[in-house]
């Protein structure tokens, strides 16, 4: 559990991260090169989930946040679920949908039972920060900015 911050040199990158969105779309982080992206672990499933994900929907609305590409990784759930929560929570960014939690296991920065979880990514798709557990809404967003000024 915790925030840990990565210094640029020992940043992992997650551009090859890549599948099927919600909606049916192809989508790869790769798409986002140039931008921060913060991607958030998630399921319909988890408590911390429902309760930060209205916070996240909020944040990817703001017009502080409108340089950055927020992105959710559905893991471990059924698509009707998966749509039907993020639609509620507003969370109206594309979100990858990882039923068997294959796309998780590739994202070897985030151990696979840490649901929920959130990467910062820089804009040379490496990550900045990553945080296994509940958000904090002020840190991720002092994080987030700065990320943008670097």
């Amino acid at each position: 559990m915790g925030t840990t911050e990565f210094a640029p040199g020992q940043r992992a990158s997650v551009s090859s991260v890549e599948g099927t969105t919600l909606d049916g779309k192809q989508l790869q982080l790769a798409d986002y090169a140039g931008k921060v992206v913060v991607l958030n672990v998630w399921g319909s499933w988890c408590t911390t989930c429902r309760e930060e994900s209205p916070e996240l929907g909020r944040l990817a609305r703001s017009k502080a946040f409108k340089d950055v590409q927020f992105v959710g990784l559905d893991v471990k759930d059924d698509q009707a679920s998966a749509a039907s929560f993020a639609s509620f929570a507003g969370m109206s960014y594309p979100h990858l949908f990882d039923p068997q939690a294959r796309t998780l296991a590739e994202l070897k920065v985030v151990p696979p039972s840490a649901i929920p979880s959130t990467l910062i990514i820089d804009r040379s798709g490496k990550v900045a920060v990553r945080i296994i557990g509940a958000i904090n809404t002020q840190e991720l967003a002092a994080a987030v900015l700065r990320e943008l000024k670097a």
